[in-house]
């Protein structure tokens, strides 16, 4: 008997020794887009054959500047399949812009170019993108052009620009869009440190605002250096008032 006892908390302790199985939280989607593309905006809206996830600009697989891009792609949900749709209407390519759905139509905002020496510019266009017609109207530009910011809905009619990086640094000013009409104003400034490819999101009128990467305080062999930062902040929006934000520091993610 005490062999079958022995054999039993065996059992048990490896049990309590196995790794927990962890819920998936994603997967892989089962369609491509036409060609590999990175930095691009992306953004879903409901499309003539239903939900739809849109992609904007971004970088060719060749990496260099002359694989920046305009190219405009729609993947259908329901049947898995991508196709080109109307190209952005610039001349050139643009990295790092954002794309938001608001009231069934889609937003682009900036991005950057890059020049054949490596020169880069942050661009103030805006672009209202039409599902329908897969048709784009040009808005009013951002007062700052930012790219690598993070873009916020707001109670499906305003859009928040939060921080981003412009021409020669970060940048900590909120910028606030009305999509019904096409005005710009400045909200509640970010008082963190300045950052560039953060994240963020929203949930009733609260904006959580994480991480991202800094500029180095000091220069390294004469060159600016980048580091990522650590931060985590919360935005309560005056809903009477959306340029009003208040802002609190919280616990930053532990990785």
């Amino acid at each position: 008997m005490k062999y079958f006892w022995v054999i039993v908390a065996a059992l048990a302790l490896s049990a309590c020794e196995q790794t927990p199985q962890q819920e998936v939280m994603s997967s892989v989607a089962g369609f491509e887009l036409p060609e590999p593309i990175t930095n691009n905006a992306v953004a879903m809206a409901e499309g003539p054959d239903g939900p739809t996830i849109y992609s904007f600009n971004g970088l060719k697989s060749g990496k260099t500047w002359q694989d920046t891009s305009n190219a405009a792609y729609a993947c259908v949900v329901s049947i898995k399949a991508c196709e080109a749709i109307t190209n952005v209407p610039v001349s050139e390519g643009r990295l790092a812009s954002a794309a938001v759905t608001v009231a069934g139509t889609i937003y682009v905002f900036g991005g950057y170019t890059v020049a054949e020496n490596g020169d880069e510019v942050s661009t103030p266009e805006v672009f209202a993108f039409h599902p329908a017609d897969n048709s784009y109207t040009r808005k009013a530009d951002m007062p700052t052009p930012v790219d690598d910011m993070v873009a916020i809905p707001y109670q499906n009619r305003f859009i928040y620009l939060i921080s981003g990086w412009h021409d020669e640094g970060n940048v900590s000013v909120v910028q606030l869009y009305d999509t019904q009409t096409d005005a710009w104003t400045e909200a509640t400034a970010f008082p963190g440190k300045p950052v560039f490819g953060h994240a963020g999101g929203i949930a009733g009128d609260s904006i959580i605002v994480t991480d991202g990467v800094a500029v180095v305080d000091r220069l390294v062999d004469g060159k600016r250096k980048f580091a990522a930062a650590k931060l985590t902040w919360r935005g309560d929006i005056d809903p009477k008032n959306p340029t009003e934000i208040t802002w609190r520091g919280l616990m930053p993610m532990p990785v």
